[in-house]
């Protein structure tokens, strides 16, 4: 069997299974791993398995058993970057430009030199106006900046360029971080309320996309369902949720999906509506059962692992 075979395999068997800790014991092999193929196949793994307990109480303690593994991913990254380097080597970063997004949110998780976080932030400060949706480098950085250490000039520069007329894509990246990537209530309901204004299904769902970080924003999500239930009436959450209009609910499944913790599922199960469609009941159904397993058995297993190979180490 190779080796990104025995990944995939083992993602889908491992991974929210009664034994997770295989599964991170599986990653942390990677950190031994120079062949680029199997690294990327890595890659994705370790960013699904990372979001999937980003709301978790192991979430920190799995970044640190993980950093051998982030280092040896943002070691390969710059050996491509480098001059010199075989260009197919490096277009295999390009087959999937996302994978340059997960590794850019690893980066700043693991707190590694190469996040660059006070020279984008630096640079930010210096053209606020200057950022693009595309460059998740710089984004990345500020989102991981403002979420742990924010001061109220950069609060003060976020909430007063949500108020100025922008282009929709700058608008879009500063609504983001507003609301993303801060823990300052105030700014969170402003920059909440400009996306839950837009009317717009798909800036509501873009909103909750772990595009810069891998952080989980408790503050905001907490927000955005409870404004999302007061600023929208009865007859328009019925329609957001696709109720009894014969239309595709393709949108309010995506909605359900960007959950990721019980609270949050309960919360917007309480205050949205008040009866749920079967089918999205049935999504909801599952999300409980992958998060109660998540919060009952994932969090105490992987604990007891980390525990268990950090006394080895010792």
């Amino acid at each position: 069997m190779s080796r990104i075979q025995l990944i995939v395999d083992s993602e889908y068997f491992l991974r929210e299974s009664p034994h997770p800790h295989l599964f991170v014991q599986l990653l942390s092999y990677l950190s031994k791993e120079h062949e680029l193929g199997v690294l990327l196949v890595g890659l994705d793994a370790l960013h699904s398995f990372l979001e999937l307990f980003s709301a978790s109480e192991v979430f920190g303690s799995l970044i640190v058993h993980l950093l051998p593994v982030i280092l040896q991913l943002d070691k390969q990254l710059v050996i491509a970057a480098n001059e010199g380097t075989d260009p197919e080597v490096a277009a295999l970063w390009l087959l999937n430009p996302l994978r340059l997004a997960k590794l850019y949110q690893l980066r700043c998780s693991a707190n590694l030199g190469t996040c660059a976080e006070h020279k984008q932030v630096h640079k930010w400060l210096l053209y606020p106006t200057a950022l693009t949706s595309d460059n998740y480098q710089q984004l990345t950085a500020i989102c991981h900046h403002l979420f742990k250490h924010s001061d109220n000039s950069e609060l003060n520069l976020l909430s007063n360029l949500l108020k100025q007329p922008q282009s929709i894509a700058l608008h879009s990246v500063i609504r983001h971080l507003s609301s993303r990537c801060v823990q300052d209530e105030k700014l969170i309901k402003q920059a909440v309320l400009d996306i839950i204004n837009t009317r717009n299904v798909i800036v509501y769902s873009n909103s909750l996309k772990n595009s810069y970080t891998l952080n989980y924003n408790k503050k905001f999500r907490e927000i955005f369902w409870t404004l999302l239930s007061t600023q929208l009436n009865i007859q328009e959450r019925q329609i957001l949720f696709a109720v009894n209009t014969g239309k595709s609910d393709r949108m309010a499944r995506n909605l359900l999906h960007s959950v990721h913790s019980l609270g949050e599922l309960n919360l917007i199960e309480r205050i949205l509506l008040n009866q749920w469609p079967d089918k999205l009941r049935l999504e909801i159904d599952y999300l409980r059962r992958k998060f109660s397993w998540i919060e009952r058995e994932g969090n105490e297993l992987i604990r007891k692992y980390l525990i268990r190979e950090t006394h080895q180490r010792i």
